[in-house]
């Protein structure tokens, strides 16, 4: 054999080696007897070319093409090959499932005593429900424990909105008062600058609080020293006349001496008392040597 034909013949050899591996790789066995099926769904989720066709969680075949029908409402075609030995039913259905960590796959489901059906026949293609439409369709208590949680998280979803206002409401108030500052800060540093000067003056040893309450202490001794001594003077001038007076009565000077020190006006203020009471006596024996009536006018001697 000449060089160019041993390399035609490699690269023939090399050419057809690559091609089966690639096909191997991606699942394609063509030393294997299959049958060519299709189903169509409105969405596969990510279903790819050589994803696994299983039954009963045995690999029985897998996705071979998948094209889209724009005639029919762009409709997703998908082609199976599945092996010659496995009989297809006419109900059976080729459901699009996905598992915990996203790989996709086609799950055959089948029915006893079917009608097999021919090689390049239609089955019909179904989309496994998810977790939240299996945990609705399953026991009546864990439907209203879901309808629970969600009211219950509708009502965090109302209690957020609320406090999402009330942080609203509190930050324009916060803008105001700062607003506010700033509209008074010249005030407010004023006010500031008079305090500190005051405190400084009061702190002052020559002209603060302290010479201040020196000088208020010296005029309130002065004026408790001034007032005593004017009432010490009245109580001497009011012991003095009184003096004088007590003096007058001891000497027998004045009205009040003369009472005080004759007994003539008490001697004679007791003869009237007897008189008098004489006098209401004999009025009350005699009542007519005093009182005279007459019914017809006739006068009385």
């Amino acid at each position: 054999m000449s060089k160019e034909f041993k390399v035609g013949l490699l690269a023939i050899v090399a050419g057809s080696t690559l091609y089966i591996g690639f096909n191997f790789l991606k699942g394609i066995d063509l030393f294997s007897n299959t049958h060519k099926y299709y189903a169509f769904y409105e969405n596969i989720d990510g279903l790819a070319v050589s994803n696994p066709v299983r039954l009963n969680g045995y690999d029985v075949g897998r996705v071979s093409d998948i094209n889209i029908v724009q005639e029919q409402n762009n409709i997703v075609k998908v082609e199976f090959d599945i092996q010659k030995r496995l009989v297809i039913g006419q109900s059976t259905q080729a459901e699009l499932t996905t598992d915990l960590l996203g790989s996709k796959s086609v799950v055959l489901k089948m029915k006893d005593g079917d009608t097999p059906l021919e090689s390049g026949g239609t089955i019909q293609g179904t989309v496994e429900q998810g977790l939240m439409e299996t945990l609705l369709d399953s026991t009546d208590p864990l439907k209203s424990t879901i309808i629970k949680v969600n009211e219950l998280l509708i009502g965090f979803s109302d209690s957020k909105l609320k406090l999402d206002s009330a942080l609203v409401n509190f930050t324009k108030t916060a803008q105001k008062i700062n607003r506010a500052l700033d509209q008074n800060q010249r005030n407010i540093l004023k006010i500031t600058d008079d305090l500190s000067e005051l405190t400084g003056i009061l702190k002052d040893e020559q002209d603060g609080v302290k010479p201040l309450l020196a000088n208020v202490n010296t005029i309130t001794d002065s004026l408790k020293v001034l007032e005593l001594s004017r009432t010490v003077d009245n109580l001497n001038k009011t012991l003095s006349s009184l003096k004088s007076t007590m003096d007058k009565v001891n000497n027998g000077a004045g009205s009040m001496a003369k009472f005080m020190n004759d007994d003539s006006l008490y001697t004679n203020l007791n003869h009237t008392a007897e008189d008098l009471d004489k006098l209401l006596i004999d009025f009350r024996e005699n009542p007519k040597r005093y009182v005279h009536f007459s019914l017809f006018g006739k006068k009385d001697k």
